[in-house]
């Protein structure tokens, strides 16, 4: 009787990005914004669900979705660095916080300062 049942595939939720179009078009993006994050390069421009960081780091290392891009067939390294963390929106706080620290420094606001350079001209 086992011999002649049916092997079902493995249950489970379909993958969100399939290995050409879509993860070619999130390969991209994370090269394009390679100051950003990579998680948040990837959802960028995506209006619908954003994705996971395992998603994300799944699309850029595992050798489905590298072999599935027509243009770069490479892994994206995973221990190169961000190289401009100050841009992410995790530390637009700290950003805000030190640029009021310099302005309280200073003594004039941002917009005091642009109001004068205008004026000189």
């Amino acid at each position: 009787m086992l011999r002649h049942l049916e092997s079902k595939p493995r249950p489970g939720a379909p993958p969100i990005v399939k290995p050409r179009k879509q993860s070619t078009h999130v390969r991209e993006l994370v090269r394009k914004h390679a100051t950003f994050q990579r998680t948040e390069a990837a959802n960028h421009d995506r209006a619908k669900v954003p994705l996971k960081e395992s998603t994300v780091r799944r699309i850029l290392y595992k050798p489905k979705y590298c072999l599935a891009n027509p243009i770069d067939q490479r892994q994206i390294k995973p221990h190169k660095r961000v190289r401009k963390t100050a841009l992410d929106s995790p530390y637009k706080r700290s950003r805000l916080s030190y640029v009021d620290k310099l302005e309280q420094l200073d003594r004039h606001t941002y917009k005091e300062v642009v109001e004068k350079e205008v004026d000189r001209d």
